[in-house]
C-alpha cells in the first residue's frame, strides 16, 4: 500500500470531522431564532445600545511641513434631501456649526507640528441617508463614508511631523 501524502490525511481528516458533526444529535438554532434573541439582549442593554449608537469612523494621516504651503481641505458631502446639524472640531475646540451652507473648510491654518485631531459629530435626517467626509490636499485624498442610524461621530487625525 502506498502511504498517504499529509494534505491527503488532512482531507480524511476533515470528511471525517464533518461527518460526525452533521449526524450528530446536536442541532444548532435556526438563524432568525439566534438574531431574535440577540435583538432583545441588546434591547435590554442599555450600554449595547449606546455603543451601536455613537459608532465611531477614524482615520490618521500624515503630512511633511512642505505640505503646508497649499491648502488642506476637508469637506462633508450630502446627498439631496439630507440635512446635517452638528459641529466640527479642531483638538476640542468647536470652530463651526451646522447646519452651514458651507461644507468645505481649509484646515491650514490649525495644522501644527504633532497631532491635530479633527472631530465632526451630530446627526443627520433621514436616518436612512449618509454622508461622506473627505480630505484632500495636493498628495492625499481620504474619502469616508460615515453615519449610523442619523448619528455621526469622525475623527480624523492628522500627524505633521
Amino acid at each position: 500500500m502506498v502511504n498517504p501524502s499529509a494534505l491527503g490525511v488532512a482531507f480524511l481528516v476533515l470528511l471525517a470531522t464533518t461527518t460526525m458533526v452533521e449526524s450528530s444529535s446536536f442541532r444548532r438554532p435556526p438563524v432568525q431564532s439566534a438574531r431574535a434573541s440577540l435583538g432583545t439582549l441588546r434591547a435590554e442593554d442599555p450600554l449595547g445600545l449606546m455603543m451601536g449608537a455613537y459608532h465611531r469612523h477614524t482615520n490618521t494621516i500624515s503630512l511633511e511641513p512642505g505640505d503646508l504651503e497649499t491648502e488642506q481641505w476637508l469637506s462633508i458631502d450630502l446627498p439631496t434631501g439630507v440635512t446635517f446639524h452638528g459641529t466640527l472640531a479642531i483638538n476640542g475646540v468647536v470652530k463651526r456649526s451646522f447646519p452651514e451652507t458651507d461644507r468645505r473648510l481649509d484646515l491650514k491654518a490649525w495644522l501644527k507640528p504633532g497631532m491635530t485631531v479633527v472631530t465632526l459629530a451630530g446627526s443627520y435626517a433621514p436616518g436612512r441617508g449618509s454622508m461622506v467626509v473627505s480630505f484632500q490636499n495636493q498628495n492625499i485624498t481620504v474619502r469616508q463614508q460615515v453615519g449610523n442610524r442619523g448619528t455621526v461621530h469622525y475623527q480624523l487625525n492628522v500627524q505633521l511631523d
